[in-house]
């Protein structure tokens, strides 16, 4: 392969690794929202602790996946810029800046979905007692 075919290859690769986070981003997003329009009829059906677990462990895999796909980005980033004498010898000041671009996608996949994460168990919560509080007062009768 020639230099161009190679940077073309890294280029693609580097392309589907973006998507993948960004599809992961939305599946997941998608996801807990089904769990927050649907907390009247799921909580009748899963208890809350196994919702918590399952939303934790949801989140736990789509930020690994994310921290991967961006290591792959990463990587051949790196093969690109290798190819590139101009980006070997740049200051550390760009150099530093560089890294930031290069993470700040992820940093923001990273926040959204704990921030998602956060949302559906918060709903859940509010959800739940106010259930709990409705339930005691119709215990309690009028006064």
């Amino acid at each position: 392969m020639t230099g161009k075919e190679l940077i073309d290859l890294f280029q693609l690769r580097m392309t589907t690794s973006y998507n993948e986070q960004v599809w992961a981003v939305a599946i997941v997003g998608s996801l807990f929202g089904f769990l927050i329009v649907n907390v009247k009829e799921l909580v009748k059906l899963i208890d809350f602790k196994w919702l918590v677990r399952s939303v934790w462990i949801i989140t736990g895999i789509c930020i690994l996946f994310i921290l991967t796909r961006f290591g792959i980005y990463w990587h051949y980033s790196g093969l690109i810029d290798s190819q590139n004498p101009a980006l070997i010898n740049l200051s550390w000041f760009r150099s530093i800046c560089r890294w930031v671009v290069l993470f700040s996608g992820t940093l923001v996949y990273t926040t959204v979905i704990l921030a998602i994460n956060r949302v559906t168990i918060l709903t859940y919560k509010a959800y739940i007692s106010k259930q709990e509080q409705t339930e005691m007062s119709q215990q309690s009768g009028p006064d």
